[in-house]
């Protein structure tokens, strides 16, 4: 039976009484993104605050929690950008020294971040935050490197370099990368090479397509109940509580 290994796990002051999820769930109540959109959102938080600190012993190799998360939508009717944004805040808020790359980076600077952070953490962990995944990764179709090597990292491999022209030899192991981001399906279609939709990239992804949203609520800070903010309070907690498992 494989065993759940706990680094270091205290028990902490953890105040979901019914979990995460479902108190995430509750406070996002009256925002107009598809309910799934929230889902997969907080669970990708839940996977940030994570990073290398709890794995899955596969006897050959671990399984890490961490995810690759793409909300797949038409621009501006779901909300995709508020639904991500509202879960990196709270991650952010709760969570201290987190790496996050929100802009468009080349593959020399993500190993070179990741490298440095080892040095100095011993990890080789990040987050990729992007709204708009077309904006992050660019013209994927022409230059697939970047995908190449965010294809590589998934794995959390233990032991990684990578040789570059003006640095020689990085050094990134204990890696973790995680990223929540959000696409148009037009933008997959138009910008990713076929072969990355087939392949190894697309099939480590967690797509969420959806085509409809909540009620559209012009007023939502007139629903917004003390119940809510304490959800989101209970939440805030819990992800600083993951986080400080070490």
């Amino acid at each position: 039976m494989p065993i759940i290994k706990l680094q270091g796990l205290s028990g902490g002051d953890r105040r979901c009484e019914f979990g995460f999820l479902q108190e995430y769930i509750d406070w996002t109540q009256g925002q107009e993104s598809p309910e799934d959109y929230h889902i997969w959102t907080a669970l990708s938080m839940v996977a940030c605050a994570l990073g290398r600190r709890v794995f899955l012993n596969r006897r050959f190799f671990n399984l890490y929690p961490n995810m690759l998360v793409l909300l797949i939508g038409e621009s501006a009717f779901l909300r995709k950008s508020t639904s991500i944004r509202m879960g990196v805040n709270m991650l952010k808020k709760s969570c201290e020294d987190l790496n996050i790359f929100a802009q468009k980076i080349t593959p020399e600077a993500l190993i070179g971040n990741l490298a440095t952070r080892f040095e100095e953490t011993h990890l080789s962990e990040a987050i990729i935050y992007s709204s708009e995944f077309a904006s992050f990764f660019g013209k994927a179709k022409v230059d697939p490197s970047l995908i190449d090597v965010i294809t590589d990292l998934y794995d959390c491999p233990d032991f990684w370099e990578y040789e570059t022209r003006g640095r020689g030899k990085e050094t990134c192991n204990n890696v973790c990368l995680n990223m929540i981001a959000g696409s148009t399906p037009e933008w997959l279609k138009r910008s990713l090479p076929e072969e990355m939709l087939s392949g190894g990239f697309y099939s480590r992804l967690v797509p969420v397509f959806r085509t409809e949203g909540r009620e559209r609520d012009p007023f939502p800070e007139d629903r917004s109940s003390p119940e809510q903010r304490i959800a989101y309070e209970n939440c805030l907690n819990d992800l600083r509580e993951i986080n400080g498992m070490a």
